[in-house]
């Protein structure tokens, strides 16, 4: 789901300025229609996002701009995955997931922006740290305020998710993380993801 070929020295402005476009053109079909995003990385540049079909624009903004789907995280956590999919890629999927191809789809795009909510999720004990990733969706999406629900996981679970054998929606319901809030709002973006996951028997 991250781009196939990640070149040995890629930057944070690389891969989103060209890696991901190129990634884009290869995997995504010219009838997948229209999506747009915004990603902010804070202490770091913010790109608004657009596909269209197998097309992706990206672009350096000097603020979020209006989109139904923001991705808000620091640019230190941005690099902290990079690095890792440059390297060990212990922080990336290991199975693959059905029907989507490229993290830009804008099929999977619609989906997540179809959700009117903002979902805080953190990431608990890697390397010694914890990370946060915000996801706002909805028509007011670039105007997020607090967060709806906020979700921790630990670096066990996490894994889980990424081999494929625990699905978004069975993390939640089985108690796999912490959450506080709006469990709708959770279960929302986790159900966003469920088709793409392995079938359960």
């Amino acid at each position: 789901m991250i781009p196939r070929t990640l070149p040995a020295g890629t930057t944070l402005r690389a891969f989103f300025e060209r890696l991901l476009p190129d990634d884009h053109a290869a995997n995504i079909p010219k009838d997948a229609g229209d999506a747009t995003c915004s990603v902010r990385l804070v202490d770091g540049p913010t790109y608004a996002l657009a596909a269209n079909g197998d097309r992706l624009t990206v672009r350096e903004t000097d603020r979020v701009e209006d989109a139904p789907l923001l991705l808000s995280t620091t640019a230190a956590t941005a690099q902290l995955f990079l690095d890792d999919w440059l390297g060990p890629k212990k922080l990336a999927p290991s199975f693959e997931p059905r029907g989507l191809t490229a993290i830009t789809d804008p099929r999977l795009i619609r989906r997540f922006a179809a959700i009117k909510g903002v979902l805080s999720l953190t990431l608990d004990d890697f390397e010694g740290t914890s990370v946060t990733l915000l996801i706002a969706a909805g028509p007011k999406a670039s105007l997020y305020d607090d967060p709806d629900a906020t979700v921790r996981i630990e670096l066990p679970a996490f894994l889980e998710l990424l081999a494929g054998t625990l699905g978004p929606d069975e993390a939640i319901v089985d108690g796999h993380v912490k959450l506080t809030g709006k469990k709708l709002v959770a279960m929302q973006f986790a159900l966003a993801l469920v088709p793409y996951f392995p079938a359960r028997g």
